[in-house]
């Protein structure tokens, strides 16, 4: 209950714990993204291969890989879809599963803009949109010379070219549930820091 206690110390299931000394093995490449997913699970996404951990890594949780070929381009390069799946962007496009396996979902469609993404170049961010039954996918570049930004009509898997001015590119996307519908919106944090909604 407490977040600021790192006390690696500590050795009961409610201890904190080093990657170093977890008995649940380790993941062979540099992470990603980390994605909470359902109250027992962690998927950890790296460059090229994607990983679950189930359990308590101290004390019998384990470290299982989902795919070995492909993984979340960046930090915010995913997002939970409508039946609750695990969506991200990888160098091979769109893809969408859960903690046993994920599959692509746009290789036959996939606009080329959204092959081999570069996150170092772009900051990645995706939303899902339950409103709008929708991803935004949101590749914004440092210096707002290259816009790449796409809506996905998550129940057909069209994919949409989408244009902002520059100041009014994404930085930050979040959705925002409200008990009042109309109030509920993905919310962007944009470029020249405003927060705004379609």
């Amino acid at each position: 209950g407490n977040p600021l206690d790192w006390k690696y110390s500590v050795f009961t299931s409610q201890g904190a714990v080093a990657g170093q000394d977890s008995n649940a093995g380790q993941v062979g490449e540099p992470l990603t993204c980390l994605a909470p997913y359902e109250d027992k699970y962690i998927i950890m996404g790296c460059r090229s291969s994607c990983w679950v951990m189930t359990g308590h890594p101290r004390f019998g949780g384990e470290i299982v890989s989902i795919d070995r070929l492909v993984g979340p381009v960046s930090k915010q390069a995913w997002c939970k879809g409508p039946n609750n799946e695990f969506i991200c962007l990888t160098l091979d496009g769109v893809y969408s599963g859960s903690t046993s396996s994920i599959k692509s979902v746009s290789r036959e469609k996939v606009p080329r803009e959204l092959l081999n993404i570069d996150p170092t170049a772009y900051t990645v961010l995706m939303a899902y949109d339950p409103v709008d039954r929708g991803i935004h996918i949101f590749l914004t570049n440092a210096n707002g010379s290259l816009q790449k930004h796409w809506w996905v009509d998550w129940t057909n898997k069209g994919f949409w070219a989408m244009s902002y001015s520059t100041s009014h590119e994404p930085t930050a996307a979040y959705y925002y549930a409200n008990t009042i519908a109309e109030e509920s919106a993905v919310l962007l944090g944009c470029r020249d820091g405003y927060i705004r909604r379609h």
